[in-house]
């Protein structure tokens, strides 16, 4: 029998959820919107999730819950149509909260995206001219005249975020798929793609919502920033490719090993 991702006693489950306030504060912390886009994402997908999981659930005992995730799954479409109205006539109260999460309270927003939009075609067009094949390791794009403008002045320091402008390409274009495709071309984003889309079929396969969401919140991110270079984006990636695994042999393996004992 397969198992989820919930913990098995109220303890568990409260000291889960405990330890998901200490990221959240920090997250919010770092001012990242890509972080709170990535949050108001993977909480509803692992609210739905849940939702398929426990409808799929063949139990017997489990026979109450599952009708309710039925019941959940068909009246949740119907309350997002009619919350529309609502929404449409409180549009600008809506933006409004919305920007009250972002980053400066939103003012950099239509500049950052025309930025991110500029890196992203110049990255895109840098892959074609690769011929398809990259250019390897490392950055390949000229960093942009308004980054440069802005830190001008900045002091000399052995780290910075902002590599030295000493007219060599060596920016990023903070987007996982076009740095891929910058330095090792179709076929780097094409494996990379692979990897994550059998990630998310193995954690779903495996009924394990959380890890679904996880990998939603990682797509999410890598459309912000390389995010690669992470060791902590491979272990979800690998748990998510090895959770059908444990968890369909989880409880064969025991009893197995129950009766050789």
């Amino acid at each position: 029998m397969r198992k989820n991702d919930t913990a098995g006693s109220l303890v568990a489950r409260l000291a889960a959820i405990l330890l998901l306030i200490p990221p959240i504060v920090a997250g919010r912390m770092s001012q990242s919107d890509t972080f709170t886009v990535a949050l108001t994402a993977a909480i509803p997908l692992w609210f739905v999730m849940k939702l398929i999981f426990w409808m799929r659930d063949p139990r017997p005992e489990k026979a109450l819950r599952a009708g309710a995730a039925r019941l959940g799954l068909i009246a949740l479409p119907i309350l997002l149509i009619c919350l529309v109205p609502l929404i449409m006539s409180r549009a600008a109260e809506v933006k409004a909260f919305a920007m009250g999460f972002a980053k400066k309270g939103g003012a950099e927003v239509v500049s950052e995206m025309s930025l991110r939009r500029t890196l992203w075609h110049r990255a895109f067009e840098r892959g074609i001219e690769s011929g398809m094949l990259g250019f390897g390791p490392g950055p390949h794009l000229q960093i942009p005249a308004q980054i440069a403008a802005d830190h001008a002045n900045d002091p000399p320091m052995a780290y910075h975020s902002v590599p030295p402008q000493n007219g060599t390409a060596d920016y990023e274009s903070h987007n996982t798929l076009l740095d891929v495709f910058t330095q090792g071309g179709l076929l780097a984003v094409g494996s990379l793609l692979w990897v994550m889309m059998r990630s998310i079929k193995c954690a779903y396969r495996a009924h394990t919502a959380g890890l679904v969401g996880s990998l939603a919140g990682i797509a999410i991110f890598m459309t912000a920033d390389n995010i690669i270079r992470q060791p902590l984006v491979w272990f979800v990636i690998v748990l998510g490719l090895t959770a059908f695994d444990w968890s369909s042999s989880e409880s064969s393996g025991f009893l197995q090993f129950r009766r050789g004992a």
